[in-house]
């Protein structure tokens, strides 16, 4: 309830003191406005804190999480592929049993069969095979037509055979068009003559190719045109 102006005393006549109502009015709402600015503040405050201190939470424990996951995968990524790689390339022997590299590293041919080398890798020997009708050809180091190279290990026959390339004792019905060299069988397309000092050696290609002259080696019968 408010008294109007009409009674306020103005002149202390109760003893009061000058304007008793409006300076009771005046403390009241002062006192209202007081009491709504400190709770909106404090409000205001509380809610800002607990919405920093939850999304500070949330992203930590989102970082973490995406951390861990990330570094799990790489460790995971990282073991698998030393294994398979371990189990892929491991140090290999040959059919003359244990091979000692002259070397710590380079390629050297396999003393027990022609067509087959090692790769050695800081004194790690790996046994390799070359494709079929090539031969490991030391002067090189690569795999050759078996009929550039000439085959010293222990067992050259075995591996000529399974280079697929067959040869056979000198022939008296081919005459050597030069001392040395490789030509082309006239009979035979699948075959050549493979001169040595005026002294022929016939030769035929592994299965699936044919002599082709302007190149001195076997090639595919598609690239011939030998069937």
């Amino acid at each position: 309830m408010v008294w109007d102006v009409g009674s306020e005393d103005v002149r202390n006549v109760c003893g009061g003191g000058a304007w008793p109502i409006m300076s009771a009015i005046q403390a009241n709402l002062g006192s209202t406005g007081s009491t709504t600015a400190g709770t909106t503040a404090a409000t205001t405050a509380g809610t800002t804190a607990g919405t920093t201190a939850a999304t500070t939470a949330a992203t930590t424990a989102a970082t973490t999480a995406a951390t861990t996951a990330a570094t799990t995968a790489a460790t995971t990524a990282a073991t698998t592929a030393a294994t398979t790689a371990a189990t892929t390339a491991g140090p290999t022997s040959g059919p003359g049993g244990a091979f000692v590299c002259p070397s710590p590293n380079g390629l050297f041919a396999d003393p027990a069969d022609c067509q087959s080398y090692y790769n050695c890798g800081h004194g790690t020997p790996y046994h390799h095979t070359c494709p079929a009708g090539t031969l490991f050809d030391p002067n090189t180091g690569n795999c050759n037509w078996a009929s550039q190279v000439t085959c010293s290990a222990t067992d050259a026959t075995t591996a000529a055979t399974t280079a697929g390339t067959t040869a056979t004792p000198p022939s008296g019905d081919f005459t050597c068009p030069s001392p040395n060299g490789m030509f082309a069988d006239p009979a035979d397309c699948h075959s050549y003559y493979n001169c040595g000092h005026g002294t022929p050696y016939h030769h035929t290609c592994s299965p699936g190719t044919s002599w082709q002259q302007s190149i001195s080696n076997c090639n595919w019968n598609s690239a011939t045109g030998c069937q």
